[in-house]
């Protein structure tokens, strides 16, 4: 998987990734998936909660990619950079690192999971689950 990109078409920034990285993000993911209660409920309940997390919290996390907030030593908060603003950003050796929750997450980065069949045309593995 090494040597993959997933393409920001509105920045036109490359994020290029591998096993350490996809397999970060899907652990965070996955972690946030169990805490949604997939045992419970009908069939149709657990499958739209699953949607919602896909449709809303999961793109709440990730963007804006870059934006990042933190706080000086009095506790005033200001925005930082999550991502170096560069034109190709390397995931791989950022694995490991903390991953966002949700946007006001500190310095914490947003959780990319690219679609391995079309990243490198923009695609995220939610907007082909959302399809």
């Amino acid at each position: 998987m090494s040597g993959q990109f997933w393409l920001d078409h509105f920045t036109k920034t490359r994020y290029t990734f591998g096993n350490s990285w996809t397999a970060s993000v899907r652990e965070h993911l996955v972690e946030q998936l169990r805490a949604l209660q997939l045992d419970r409920g009908s069939t149709r309940e657990v499958a739209d909660r699953v949607a919602r997390f896909w449709r809303q919290a999961y793109y709440e996390s990730l963007f804006p990619l870059r934006f990042a907030c933190a706080a000086d030593a009095l506790g005033v908060l200001y925005s930082a950079d999550a991502l170096p603003p560069k034109a190709e950003v390397d995931l791989e050796s950022l694995a490991g690192n903390r991953l966002r929750r949700s946007l006001r997450d500190g310095e914490s980065l947003p959780p990319i999971l690219p679609d391995l069949a079309r990243g490198e045309e923009g695609w995220l593995l939610s907007d082909r689950l959302l399809l």
